[in-house]
C-alpha cells in the first residue's frame, strides 16, 4: 500500500489529480483506513469541481446526464454523481444507486449512504425498495469510520416521528448492514506506518492548495436549500431570481413578475406572460410533487408552490410516501383534498410553512391534535365518510381534541366540510361537544364548524347559551342545502344568526326545505335574536317570515336584493 500512496503523491506533483485519486482508492481498498478515505474525499471534491456540472432545466435532462456519466465508470466522476443521488423521489434514487452497484468499493459511496440514513429523505414504508438496496450496498463500501457513523444512527428511528412499521424497517436494516460490515472486516487492518501517515499528510497539504473549481449546480442548490429553510425570506428569493435571469432561466422572470404583482399589479401583457410561464414550466418546477398533485389546483406565489390539492386514486399512497420530506413542500401554505395524505407527510419538519389543511380525514385530525410537536396550522377542516364519523366523533375524541395544546395557532376548525351528507343518526349532536368546550382549543378558535342534522338547530343554540362560555368565535352548522352561522353580539348572547341557502345537490336525499328550516328555528327562544341575515333565492326566504316575526328582540334584518320589496322586508320596515 505504501507504493500506492507514494504513487499518489508523485501523480499530484505532476498535476495528474485523477491518477492520484485512483491510486488512493486502491490503497483504501487494501487497508480500509479512514485516514485515506479523508484524503480521497478532499481530492474528489477538487477533481469533480473542475468538470461540467450535472445540471439541466428538467429532471429528465438531469437524469440523462447523470446516467451517461455513471455509465463511464470513471472514479473521478463519482464526486459529481453522489450529490445528486437522492434528487427526486425514492424510485429515482434507487435507479441511480443501482447504476453504481458495479463499481468497486469506494468510501465516498459509504459516507453518502450513511448520510442518507442520518437525514432520511424518504421516510415512508413505501420507500422500502430504496432502503433495502442501501442496506445491501453499504457494507461493501464501509470502513471503521463509516461503521461508527452507522452505529450512531441505530436506535434513532422514533415511532413518534416515523410510523412504527417504518421505524422497525430502519432499525432492522441498520442491524443487517452492521452485521454485513463485520463479516467483511473480520480481521482488523494493520495500522498505517509512520511513513504512510507522513505521506498522507503531504498529499493532503498538496490537495488543499489545488484550485476548487466553481459549478453552477452548487450555488443553485444553496439557493434552493436556503429558501426551503427560510421560506419567508423574500430577499433570498429575489437574489435567486437575479441569479436565474443571468443564466436565461425563465423561473427568474416568474419570481420577479409575481413580486411585481404583489407590490403594484401587472399589465395585461405581464399577466399573460405569468400564466404562460406557469403553464409551460409548472410540472418541472414542482419536481416530484407533480405526480401527486392536481395540476389545476397548483398556485405559485413569489416563484414557488404555495397552494395545492392532493390527487386521489389507487397507487397515490405509495407515490406520496416517496415525496415525504421533499423540499418542494417547504413553501406550501395550504393543502386541499388532504384525506389522501399521511401522518408522515403532514408532520414532517419540511412542512414549516403549512397554515391551512382542508378536507383531512378524521384520523389525520386526531393525529395532529395528539402529536406532541406544536404546529403552526391556523385552519383545519375535516371531510369524512359515515363510518369515520361514527368511529371518530365520540365523546372521548372530542374531549381529547378540546384539551389538546398541540395546535396553539389554530383559529378555524370544522368537522364535515366537503364530507358526505348522511342520515341523522350518524351525525354529531350538539350535546357531544359538551366535552369539547372546557378545553383550551375552544378559547382560541375564531370559528367552529360541524356537519349536523337540521332538527338539532335548537339544541345547538341551547348548548351555546348554557355550556360554551369560553367559546367566543362563530359556530357554523352545515346542513344539506344550507349553512347557519351563529355569533355573539355585544351583550354576550348568541343572538346573531346568518342563514345561507346553498344551491347544491346532496350525495343522497333532498336539501333542507325552507319550511323545515322554519320549524327547526322555531325551537329557538323568541327572545334569542337581535340580528338576522338571510342569503338565497326569494322563494326560499319567504317561509321564514313567521319565524322573524316571532323574534321579539330582533333589531336588524339583512335580506337578499330580490326580497327588498317583499313581505318580510315590509314587515321589518314597519318595526
Amino acid at each position: 500500500m505504501a507504493g500506492e500512496i507514494e504513487d499518489a503523491q508523485h501523480f499530484l506533483q505532476e498535476g495528474r489529480a485523477e491518477d492520484a485519486l485512483e491510486a488512493l482508492l486502491e490503497a483504501w481498498r487494501r487497508r480500509r483506513a479512514p485516514a485515506i478515505a479523508t484524503v480521497v474525499e478532499d481530492l474528489s471534491l477538487r477533481v469533480a469541481s473542475s468538470r461540467p456540472a450535472i445540471a439541466g432545466r428538467t429532471m429528465k435532462a438531469r437524469d440523462k446526464l447523470w446516467f451517461e456519466a455513471a455509465a463511464e465508470q470513471d472514479a473521478a466522476d463519482l464526486g459529481r454523481l453522489l450529490p445528486n443521488l437522492l434528487e427526486g423521489n425514492s424510485v429515482r434514487a434507487r435507479e441511480r444507486l443501482d447504476a453504481l452497484a458495479l463499481r468497486p468499493p469506494d468510501p465516498r459511496i459509504g459516507h453518502c449512504l450513511v448520510g442518507a440514513l442520518e437525514k432520511v429523505p424518504f421516510p415512508g414504508v413505501a420507500t422500502r425498495p430504496f432502503w433495502s438496496l442501501v442496506f445491501k450496498t453499504l457494507p461493501m463500501h464501509a470502513d471503521p469510520a463509516i461503521r461508527q457513523r452507522l452505529e450512531r444512527v441505530r436506535g434513532t428511528f422514533n415511532p413518534k416521528t416515523y410510523s412504527e412499521t417504518a421505524a422497525t424497517m430502519f432499525d432492522n436494516g441498520v442491524r443487517r448492514a452492521l452485521r454485513g460490515i463485520d463479516r467483511l472486516t473480520d480481521e482488523a487492518p494493520a495500522a498505517l506506518s509512520t511513513d504512510e501517515k507522513r505521506r498522507l499528510v503531504g498529499i493532503q497539504d498538496e490537495v488543499r492548495v489545488l484550485p476548487l473549481g466553481t459549478r453552477d449546480a452548487e450555488p443553485e442548490e444553496d439557493f434552493l436549500n436556503g429558501i426551503a429553510s427560510e421560506p419567508d425570506d423574500d430577499g433570498l428569493r429575489q437574489v435567486y431570481a437575479d441569479w436565474l435571469l443571468e443564466r436565461g432561466d425563465e423561473r427568474g422572470e416568474l419570481i420577479l413578475l409575481q413580486f411585481q404583482r404583489l407590490e403594484g399589479g401587472l399589465t395585461k401583457a405581464q399577466a399573460t406572460r405569468e400564466r404562460s410561464l406557469l403553464h409551460n414550466n409548472r410540472r418541472d418546477w414542482l419536481g416530484p410533487l407533480a405526480d401527486v398533485l392536481k395540476l389545476r389546483s397548483v398556485v405559485f406565489e413569489r416563484g414557488f408552490l404555495e397552494r395545492c390539492a392532493l390527487k386521489s386514486g389507487s397507487g397515490l399512497a405509495n407515490r406520496l410516501q416517496g415525496v415525504v420530506g421533499d423540499r418542494h413542500w417547504a413553501t406550501v401554505r395550504e393543502i386541499d383534498e388532504a384525506q389522501a395524505g399521511s401522518k408522515e407527510l403532514f408532520l414532517h419538519p419540511v412542512m414549516r410553512s403549512l397554515k391551512t389543511l382542508r378536507k383531512a380525514d378524521l384520523f389525520q385530525v386526531q393525529t395532529l391534535f395528539n402529536d406532541a410537536t406544536s404546529r403552526d396550522l391556523e385552519t383545519l377542516t375535516a371531510a369524512s365518510s359515515v363510518e369515520m364519523t361514527r368511529q371518530m366523533l365520540t365523546l372521548k375524541t372530542l374531549r381529547e381534541i378540546g384539551a389538546s395544546e398541540s395546535l396553539p395557532k389554530l383559529r378555524h376548525l370544522s368537522f364535515g366540510d366537503g364530507g358526505d351528507f348522511f342520515s341523522h343518526k350518524n351525525l354529531p349532536i350538539a350535546e357531544s361537544f359538551r366535552r369539547f368546550w372546557p378545553g383550551p382549543v375552544s378559547r382560541q378558535l375564531e370559528s367552529l364548524g360541524s356537519l349536523t342534522a337540521g332538527k338539532e338547530i335548537g339544541a345547538w343554540w341551547r348548548e351555546l347559551e348554557e355550556h360554551a362560555g369560553d367559546f367566543n368565535g362563530k359556530l357554523r352548522l352545515i346542513i344539506p342545502g344550507l349553512e347557519l352561522e351563529w355569533a355573539r353580539e355585544s351583550d354576550g348572547r348568541w343572538s346573531s344568526l346568518r342563514v345561507d341557502f346553498k344551491e347544491i345537490k346532496p350525495f343522497f336525499g333532498k336539501p333542507a326545505a325552507p319550511k323545515h328550516l322554519a320549524r327547526w328555528l322555531n325551537e329557538i327562544d323568541k327572545d334569542a335574536l337581535t340580528r338576522l341575515e338571510i342569503h338565497g333565492p326569494a322563494m326560499k326566504v319567504r317561509p321564514l317570515e313567521k319565524f322573524a316575526e316571532r323574534q321579539e328582540r330582533l333589531q336588524e334584518v339583512i335580506l337578499p336584493e330580490s326580497l327588498k320589496g317583499g313581505g318580510l322586508f315590509a314587515w321589518f320596515r314597519g318595526l
